[in-house]
This record gives C-alpha cells, sequence and structure tokens, in this order.
C-alpha cells in the first residue's frame, strides 16, 4: 500500500486532541503504523490503524482489537506495551510505546550478520518474551526480523505486532485467523503452518525463531525461493545448510540449540522457550540432534529447474505428530507392492504347512470327526483377503506365489504409481533431466493421494469436493516425460555441429517443461492446503475453501491449456 496523505489527514483529526500525529513510519498486511505525541503525557508514541478497506469487515476488525486486547495484557520488558484500543468514526486503532531504533530486518540490511554476543543477546530476549506470552496463553504466530525492535540506546530486543496471534484457549472453540489458510511470513513460517494447521502451539514460534537466529548468524534465513509455495515446501520437505558451512566462527552450542529449534517435527523441538534460555546458561542440556545425512553431489545438468519447483510434500513425508505411518496392506508403490507379495507368499506357504500338520494329526486320529477345518478357517479367510487386495492393485496372486516377478495392473496405474522408471528410458531418467521427471512423480502422487483423502472425506459427510485433478495430473506427468525426453536428446544425443540448429526448439521446450512443473506442483500444494482445511470448512463455502478451489481450478485451467498446446 502507497502511502495517503488524505487518509493520514482525516486519522489526525480523529486522533486529535490527545495525539499529535506526525508520520507514518511502516505498514503491514494487517495495519498501518504511525509515529505521533501524546500531548498529555509529552512523549512520543506509536499509533497502528487497521486500513478503512479492511475495517469495515467484522471478522478482521473482531481479530485486529484482539491483537490489541491479547498485546495489552503482556507486560515484559521485551514486549512492546499497549497502551490503549479505539474505534472511532470508522478508524480502528490503538497506542503503543514508540521504540526509538530500528526492526532487526534494517539492521541485518544495512549491517549484515550480527556478532555471536549479540546473537546470544537476541536469542535470550527473544525466547523470553516468547516464555512469558506462551504462559500467558498467546502465541505470536509470525515471529520475524521485521517483528523485531532494537532499542537504539542499549540494543535491547522488543518483540511486536502480535497481527496474527490468538489466545491458544481451547474452551473458547473460536479462532481469529479467518483471513487465510497458512497464516505468517513464508521466509519464517514453522511446517505446521506450511500446512495450514489449525491448531499450533508455542513450538512454532520456536521454530520461527530459529529461522531469525539463522537469518542473524548467516545474513539471509536458511531457505529461499521465488514464491510462496516454493518456501512452504522447503520448510516442510529440505534441511538448511550446516551454519558452520557458512559461518565457521558460531559455538558449537549455539549450533545445537539452533539445529534444536529448525527440527521439522514440533515434538523434536525444545518444548518451550523456557528451555531456549536454560540452554543458553546450561549446554549440556541441550539434547542431541541426529545430523542429516549428506547427499552425494550430484552431476551438474544442462537444464536446471527453477528455485520455485520442488515436489508437493505427502503426508507421508510431512509428519505432523498426529498423523499414523502408511499401512503396508495400504501401499501400491513398486516397493511396497513386492513387500506385501513377500508377506502373502510367508503367511500362504505357513499356513499350508499347518493345515498339513493338523490334517495329519486329525488323520491319525479318525476322520470321522474332521475338527482341523475348524482351526485353519479364519488363517484361510486372512490369506484370501490379503490375495484379494493384491488382485485389486494389479498383482495376480497366483504368479505372486509361483515365484513370477510382480508387474502392477490398471489397478495400480490408475490409482497414480506412475514411476518415473516407466515414464522414461533409463538414460533419460539417469541423465540431467532424471531429477525434473522424478519429482513430477513425486507431485502426481501426492495429487491422487490428496484428492483420494479429500473425496472419502466428503462422501463421508455428504459434501460436495473440488474438481477430480486426476485427468490433468496424468497429462501433466506425461507431458513432462516427453519435455524431458526430447531435451534430453537435444543435448545428450545430438551431435554438437547439430545443436545450434535446434536452440529455438530447446528454448521452446524448456519453458514448456517449466510451465508444466509449476503447474503440476501448484496443484499438488493448493489440494494439501485445501485438505487441511478440514471438511467442515470446505462445506461451509468459506473464503478460504473457495480461493484454494479456485487456485485449483486455475491450475487445471492451465493444464488444458498446456495440452492443446502441446
Amino acid at each position: 500500500m502507497a502511502q495517503d496523505p488524505a487518509l493520514q489527514a482525516r486519522f489526525a483529526q480523529v486522533l486529535a486532541p490527545g495525539y499529535a500525529l506526525e508520520a507514518e513510519i511502516g505498514r503491514g498486511g494487517m495495519g498501518i503504523v504511525y509515529r505521533a505525541k501524546d500531548t498529555r503525557l509529552k512523549r512520543s508514541v506509536a499509533v497502528k490503524l487497521l486500513p478503512p478497506e479492511l475495517a469495515y469487515r467484522d471478522e478482521i476488525r473482531s481479530r485486529f482489537l484482539r491483537e490489541a486486547e491479547m498485546a495489552a495484557q503482556l507486560s515484559h520488558p521485551n514486549i512492546v506495551p499497549i497502551y490503549s484500543v479505539d474505534e472511532k468514526d470508522g478508524f480502528v486503532y490503538f497506542i503503543m510505546a514508540f521504540v526509538d531504533g530500528e526492526t532487526l530486518a534494517q539492521r541485518l540490511t544495512t549491517h549484515g550478520r550480527l556478532g555471536i554476543v549479540e546473537v546470544r543477546a537476541l536469542l535470550r530476549q527473544v525466547a523470553d518474551a516468547l516464555a512469558y506470552a506462551h504462559q500467558r496463553g498467546v502465541i505470536h504466530r509470525d515471529i520475524k526480523p521485521d517483528n523485531i525492535m532494537l532499542q537504539r540506546d542499549d540494543g535491547r530486543a522488543m518483540v511486536t505486532d502480535f497481527g496474527i496471534a490468538r489466545a491458544a484457549d481451547d474452551t473458547t472453540g473460536t479462532r481469529l485467523t479467518a483471513t487465510g489458510v497458512a497464516i505468517g511470513t513464508p521466509a519464517y513460517m514453522s511446517p505446521e503452518q506450511c500446512t495450514g494447521e489449525r491448531a499450533v502451539d508455542g513450538r512454532s514460534d520456536l521454530y520461527s525463531l530459529g529461522v531469525v537466529i539463522y537469518a542473524a548468524l548467516v545474513g539471509t534465513p536458511p531457505f529461499a525461493g521465488s514464491n510462496t509455495a516454493a518456501l512452504l515446501v522447503k520448510h516442510l520437505t529440505e534441511t538448511p545448510r550446516p551454519i558452520k558451512e557458512v559461518r565457521q566462527d558460531v559455538p558449537d552450542d549455539l549450533v545445537a540449540i539452533i539445529n534444536r529449534l529448525l527440527q521439522k517435527n514440533p515434538a523434536d523441538r525444545f518444548q518451550d522457550a523456557a528451555s531456549v534460555v536454560k540452554a543458553l546458561d546450561f549446554p549440556d542440556s541441550i539434547p542431541k540432534v541426529a545430523p542429516a545425512p549428506t547427499p552425494a553431489p550430484a552431476p551438474a545438468p544442462v537444464y536446471a529447474p527453477p528455485p520455485a519447483y520442488a515436489p508437493a510434500p505427502s503426508p507421508a513425508l510431512v509428519n505432523t505428530g498426529r498423523s499414523k505411518p502408511e499401512k503396508l496392506a495400504d501401499r501400491t508403490d513398486a516397493e511396497g507392492l513386492a513387500l506385501r507379495v513377500r508377506k502373502f507368499r510367508r503367511a500362504t506357504v505357513s499356513f499350508l504347512g499347518w493345515n498339513a500338520l493338523w490334517f495329519g494329526i486329525n488323520a491319525m486320529s479318525g476322520l470321522h470327526d474332521i475338527w482341523f477345518f475348524w482351526i485353519t478357517i479364519w488363517p484361510g479367510f486372512a490369506i484370501v483377503n490379503s490375495a484379494g487386495k493384491l488382485w485389486a492393485d494389479g498383482v495376480n496372486p497366483w504368479a505372486a506365489l509361483m515365484g513370477n516377478p510382480v508387474t502392477v495392473g490398471r489397478g495400480a496405474l490408475a490409482s497414480g504409481e506412475r514411476s518415473a522408471s516407466r515414464l522414461v528410458a533409463p538414460e533419460v531418467l539417469n541423465g540431467p533431466y532424471g531429477a525434473v521427471v522424478r519429482r513430477a512423480t513425486g507431485d502426481h502422487a501426492a495429487v491422487l493421494d490428496h484428492y483420494a483423502k479429500l473425496k472419502a472425506a466428503a462422501k463421508k459427510s455428504g459434501a460436495p469436493v473440488t474438481q477430480d485433478p486426476t485427468p490433468a495430473a496424468n497429462e501433466l506427468v506425461d507431458q513432462i516425460a516427453d519435455y524431458a525426453t526430447a531435451l534430453h536428446r537435444i543435448d545428450v544425443e545430438t551431435p554438437e555441429s547439430l545443436r545450434p540448429q535446434l536452440s529455438a526448439r530447446r528454448v521452446e521446450l524448456t519453458a514448456q517443461l517449466e510451465r508444466a512443473s509449476l503447474v503440476l506442483q501448484n496443484l499438488a500444494l493448493d489440494l494439501l492446503r485445501l485438505r487441511s482445511l478440514g471438511v467442515d470448512t470446505v462445506t461451509s463455502a468459506t473464503e478460504q475453501g473457495r480461493a484454494l478451489s479456485d487456485n485449483i481450478g486455475y491450475a487445471l485451467a492451465a493444464a488444458e491449456e498446456l495440452r492443446s498446446n502441446k
């Protein structure tokens, strides 16, 4: 939003005579901040105004006022205090202390990364402020450098802008986060915020604090991307670059604290902010984090996918602390089917062996009473059930028992198990475009998985569900395979002397591959976010649900356009 002199003049009239408005000093998604003078107490204050175009909406106005109400209850040396809140002549605003200094974001921009002593003080003060707020049921939900003020005189850190915080009170059942699915700033959001979790706790703030401290030490956040989708996926799936690789003078205890804060699973982080402060004083109390495996260096590809592209996370890969691991009986990928066939063979051989034993005992005691049948009937039903499930997933149970190779039939293929090896030749998969194809198959599987779960939930509740994305996802992954194969032939198989003649075609194919990859990734991510809303939210046609459904519609339209232009 650009500065609006007319708005500022009208607001100055509303504040007078108690406050003299001086200048605009900042803007954010939920308000405009002005510096003003308290005419009675002769002190500078900051005034946060909810923009008029948002103030007329009841849910946003309520959320803004709740922000002031919660923040006003917090009295801590590292939290910017709220003095008063008011609603007058259509303006909704509150008065808070004016901090003479700069934000951490401004400091990092002008001076670069901080010194070790400064970072320790910053971490201690912010963690202490969060511990105080969390004990009172207040979760900030948007910890970032822009929301941390540094006083000019003593460098004290002060947390501000509880603009998207809410009281963590399960007894009220009221959530004031109605203006978005994943609320926060993407570069600093926790994995659970990225998936749209509606019940985040203080450990989400601790993850964001870990990102802030990482940025303060290194100079940049651990993850970067050209769009929101890329950042969300990286928070969910990627491991930050080790701090020691970027800055070797960082002490081991500080590295251990940051690594613990940046764990994907909330259960693996510090369980409260007070533990962070304790870890600074007693490094031996820091739980050890197993180091992430270092991936083998990959050969430099001729074509590199855009930074925004990454496979959409599947619930099987993202541990939210509540979901259960996928059962073996539900797996239809090649590895899962092989394990299921092996288990089926062992169970069948064991069943036949026990049957022969009981039949022999029954025969020796006389076959006038065939009692062994009743002992084996229930294990027999289990064998038949396993065989039926394998058949439904495209595997011939009889062929599997005879030791024939497991082949996936049409059933499994239709369910989305399109492995990269079945889409392109081995030389393409092992070449510079193999990673693109593998990512596409991961996104394709995620699309089908998310849609299947959405459809099942909607069927259970009797509610409508979004448009079926399966045909579009199938078409997109096939297109990506075709583009990758064509580019491989140009870059690898075509004689070098002939490549200049194909340069225009290569540019066109690269653009098409890039676009198809992004459309498939965004489709998977939008379906994941739609799932996170829950069936009740979708069926009540809330703003978020409609917006995400529109996004999915746009992705499907883009896929159709790609198909027609192919």
